[in-house]
């Protein structure tokens, strides 16, 4: 296999997450294929609850109401959400925040690394958490 197809694996599997490398590589072991301990981990990112929350355990978010909104709305759409939409008018899950209370959700998930502006003016969430949330 090459490097590039292994690369893949663990960006797939992984993100940039460092735990979830640590993950991988602990079950690769020095046997078995990184291809496979990275599939492994990201099985159990989509079958195991209890796998799942300690993945999120480990990116440490502050459990704020504002941030957890905001994940949803982001984790709800299929496609980058433009900076400008995420405010309260938006309608639920934001409808009860105030604009600050989003700025504030989205500068610190942009932080955390959870989620990168592209563009400027584009929120695109990280796509390992995304599927993460999206199996919560």
């Amino acid at each position: 296999r090459s490097t590039d197809e292994i690369r893949r694996a663990l960006v797939e599997a992984a993100g940039g997450w460092p735990y979830l490398l640590d993950e991988i590589l602990h079950l690769t072991g020095n046997d078995k294929d990184a291809q496979v301990g990275a599939q492994e981990v990201k099985q159990r990112l989509i079958n195991d609850e209890g796998y799942r929350q300690l993945f999120l355990d480990k990116l440490q978010l502050p459990n704020n109401p504002a941030v957890n909104a905001v994940l949803e709305l982001l984790v709800s759409e299929e496609e980058p959400v433009p900076l400008e939409l995420i405010t309260p008018s938006y309608g639920e899950p934001l409808a009860e925040l105030t604009d600050k209370h989003c700025d504030d959700a989205v500068l610190l998930l942009k932080q955390f690394g959870v989620v990168s502006l592209e563009d400027e003016d584009l929120v695109v969430i990280d796509p390992t958490v995304r599927m993460v949330l999206s199996q919560s």
